[in-house]
Formats: structure tokens, C-alpha cells, sequence
């Protein structure tokens, strides 16, 4: 049978479990797990968004096989050049996206087969992200105020296991805007974000799709501590911003709501602290022999 003609995801838990017109990686054993992508509904021109394809995954790599039909080759990652991992949940919209120093890859899918693909994608976290030694001795900070009930179940969601606590931790919740012009009010909405620091990753959660605010569904981005380069906080005109900049020059720049510049100016201080241990617990450079 056609590949393209399944219309669900589901897992690989084994050679036997891929589709005969789809290639496996060389070298494949049978202790890769993965999930297999449906291609994309047809428009009302018979064209499909996305084909239909592959992850599998390892201790150590990650690949992507197109269907044979598309006429892509399988593409592989190492989990330790993996540097943020993006995931996108919009009603039936979703999407991952993989981003290396200089790669970058974005898989669509319709989020009618969220269990299966949030499946693969939470046993890819645990592979990748590491425990930091010594972070966890941090003392925790909490910044912004609590979160609420979207937000929650978020962190709930997000966490790889029950001892993945959060270390440092700033939420500011979407804000509603009123303006008025002449006889005319105009209602207007800033998204909500939640930054988390755990002894694994640095975790940004946003209610936005691309700029526009969205309460319908979040985009998380994670990045194994080691990838952040530093945490800075700033004023561009009148407007605040928090930005992550990761070690290959990428930035995550979050804008800071009206009256929450104090917290977000405590959280980057917070957040250098952190990193500062990180240094600390590298490991030293092997000197050669004399």
C-alpha cells in the first residue's frame, strides 16, 4: 500500500513498523524509535501542503525520510548540534522544527494525531536534553505573576518528567487592550509568554502564530542550557524587551509587558547566574602533552 494514502500518524517502534515505500537511514536497527507524518489534505486544486514522511530517532541522531515519490533524501542530525527544538499547536495546525547552527527544518502535520506525534516528540526531549550538573542547586525565582489555568497545563505538558522542576521562571499572561478614538473603541490583545529555566533546557512558551497573538493554541521553543550564549534585557524605543541569545547568533526576543520591566530586567540577571554555573561545571579542555 501507498504511504500517502494514510491519512493518520503513528509510531515506528521497530523496522517492521516502516512503510515499504519509505527508506530507512543506513545502518538502522531496531533500536530507533519514530513516527510516521501523513502527507497534507488536498486544496481545492488538488495540491498538498506537505508530503507525507518520517522521524526516527536514536541515542545519539535524528532523521527525516521523505516519501521515495518526492525524490528527497533522508536528512540526518546529531542530537548534539540539535539546538532548539520548536513545536507548534494551533487547533488542527501543528508543526516541529529543528534548528542546528545552520540547518533548519519545519515538518507540518494535522494535529488530529497530536498523541502519537507528542509521544515521539517527548522521548526526543529526554534523549536530548541533559542534566546540568550543579544547576539544580540553584535556589528557584519566580517572576511575573502565577500562571494561569492555559499556562499550566502547558509546563504540565512540556515537562519531560516529574523531577524536571523549574529553577528560574517569569509569566506574564495575555493583556487586553482598550483604545478609544472619537466615538470608535478599539480592542486589542498582547499574547502571554512563560520563560523556564530547568537543570536541562531553557523552555519559551508564547501564545502567538509568527507576531499575531493566538488563544487557540501555543508555539514552545527549547534549547539545551549549553546553547545559550547569554540573557539580555532592553529598551527599544518605548517598547521592553527579553532576549535569549543562543550560541549561533540566533535570538528568541520576547516582548515585555507594560509595567513588568523590573521583572524581566530580576529574571535576565537571574538567568546570567545560571549560565555562569553552567560555565562553571564544563568540563576542562584536554591539554596536550609536553
Amino acid at each position: 500500500m501507498d504511504s500517502r494514502d494514510y491519512v493518520f500518524a503513528f509510531s515506528i517502534n521497530g523496522a517492521g513498523d516502516v512503510p515499504a515505500d519509505l527508506e530507512l537511514p543506513p545502518n538502522a536497527s531496531n533500536e530507533m524509535t519514530g513516527v510516521f507524518l501523513p502527507q497534507g489534505g488536498p486544496d481545492w486544486l488538488g495540491r498538498r501542503k506537505y508530503s507525507a514522511r518520517m522521524l526516527l530517532a536514536t541515542e545519539e541522531e535524528l532523521w527525516m525520510i521523505p516519501h521515495a515519490a518526492d525524490g528527497g533524501r533522508p536528512e540526518r542530525i546529531l542530537l548534539r548540534d540539535l539546538e532548539t527544538l520548536e513545536c507548534a499547536r494551533f487547533l488542527l495546525l501543528g508543526w516541529i522544527g529543528f534548528h542546528t547552527g545552520s540547518v533548519a527544518q519545519t515538518l507540518e502535520y494535522n494535529q488530529r494525531s497530536c498523541v502519537v506525534v507528542d509521544r515521539f516528540i517527548a522521548g526526543l526531549k529526554a534523549r536530548w536534553l541533559r542534566r546540568e550538573p550543579g544547576v539544580s542547586r540553584l535556589p528557584r525565582q519566580t517572576f511575573g505573576v502565577a500562571l494561569d489555568q492555559k499556562f499550566d497545563f502547558a509546563w504540565s505538558f512540556e515537562a519531560i518528567d516529574e523531577r524536571e522542576q523549574p529553577l528560574i521562571r517569569y509569566f506574564q499572561p495575555a493583556t487586553r487592550h482598550l483604545r478609544r478614538r472619537f466615538l470608535f473603541r478599539r480592542e486589542s490583545w498582547s499574547a502571554g509568554d512563560l520563560l523556564v529555566v530547568t537543570d536541562r533546557r531553557i523552555l519559551w512558551v508564547a501564545e502567538r502564530h509568527g507576531t499575531v497573538y493566538s488563544p487557540y493554541g501555543t508555539v514552545s521553543r527549547s534549547a539545551p542550557l549549553s546553547a545559550l550564549s547569554s540573557s539580555q534585557y532592553g529598551s527599544y524605543g518605548a517598547e521592553a524587551h527579553l532576549t535569549m541569545v543562543l550560541r549561533s547568533g540566533k535570538t528568541w526576543t520576547i516582548p515585555i509587558g507594560e509595567g513588568r520591566e523590573d521583572d524581566a530586567r530580576n529574571v535576565s540577571e537571574a538567568i546570567t547566574k545560571a549560565l555562569n554555573r553552567v560555565g562553571q561545571n564544563a568540563p576542562s579542555p584536554v591539554r596536550p602533552c609536553a
